[in-house]
């Protein structure tokens, strides 16, 4: 006698819808990812008043670019990161890159690096990459009243004084923007020391799954607006694609991935009508047949 078990047909037809189900998603996805299929598409006002808050910032104050994340959420924080460096390079807006994680600063120096040499700006007068420092209390409160005494040196170890994006910078009074972008739940200290102690318009781009969270932040107006996760990056990127010099904009891969992401969802829901067709109507013969 065989060990071997036979399995059900029902099983097996079962395995098979799997098969082609997952085929089906994994085929309309790489074609949105490919190419430039353009789904309805609205932005929400957090999106929206995270962009015109930057619009408003004057151009003598520098915004403060805090990068948290790793490779672990690439997907979703680097889009937003590379979103806003072209909005910053594109608006005259100058601005410091800064992390309380090691890796995030050095994410954003590449980013920034390669945007900068392709719409010509200068290190030092439009943007300075201050690098990491371990979150600590007491640099947090000397950031607030004396950040480049604070601080000191960016990453290349150039004092921070010396440079002309820095000049008339010396509290957190001085910028014109924080903006958190980030895995973690980091957004407290911002909004406490900073927005709640000086008033600095503080910005959040977390991932999808941190955006529930800042949601009474957004009712209570202590943040200016958020980029929630890929579809925050998509919706920036769509606004950036509405101004006058569009031109000079890149187009943005948050785009189609987002437009993968909303066809994977439609597919979900006709399953699941489907699914659920196919179980009245079955269930329906059975009694029919009783």
């Amino acid at each position: 006698m065989s060990d071997a078990i036979t399995e059900r047909p029902e099983v097996t037809a079962q395995r098979r819808q799997s098969r082609i189900i997952y085929a089906i998603l994994a085929g309309l996805m790489a074609i949105f990812l490919l190419f430039e299929l353009k789904l309805p598409f609205l932005v929400g006002p957090q999106a929206r008043g995270l962009y015109e808050a930057v619009e408003k910032v004057p151009a003598q104050k520098p915004i403060l670019l805090v990068l948290n994340w790793a490779p672990g959420t690439y997907g979703e924080n680097y889009p937003q990161t590379e979103a806003l460096i072209q909005h910053f390079f594109l608006a005259r807006k100058p601005f410091a890159i800064f992390g309380i994680d090691p890796v995030g600063p050095s994410l954003g120096q590449e980013i920034a690096a390669r945007q900068a040499e392709r719409l010509g700006r200068t290190y030092g007068v439009d943007w300075v990459n201050i690098g990491y420092r371990p979150l600590q209390l007491p640099m947090i409160l000397g950031m607030t009243r004396d950040l480049p005494g604070t601080l000191k040196r960016d990453a290349q170890g150039t004092e921070l004084a010396t440079l002309p994006l820095m000049r008339g910078v010396h509290s957190a009074r001085d910028l014109g923007m924080i903006i958190d972008v980030t895995p973690s739940a980091t957004l407290d200290i911002w909004i406490q020391y900073f927005h709640g102690a000086v008033g600095t318009p503080v910005g959040y781009a977390p991932t999808a799954v941190m955006a529930p969270e800042a949601y009474p932040y957004l009712q209570s107006k202590q943040i200016v607006g958020m980029l929630a996760g890929i579809k925050g990056a998509a919706e920036y990127a769509a606004l950036l694609q509405q101004r006058p010099d569009a031109s000079l904009a890149w187009k943005y891969p948050p785009m189609r991935a987002m437009n993968a992401v909303s066809i994977a969802h439609v597919l979900i829901v006709v399953l699941i009508v489907l699914g659920n067709y196919q179980y009245f109507t079955r269930h329906r013969r059975r009694e029919e047949q009783a």
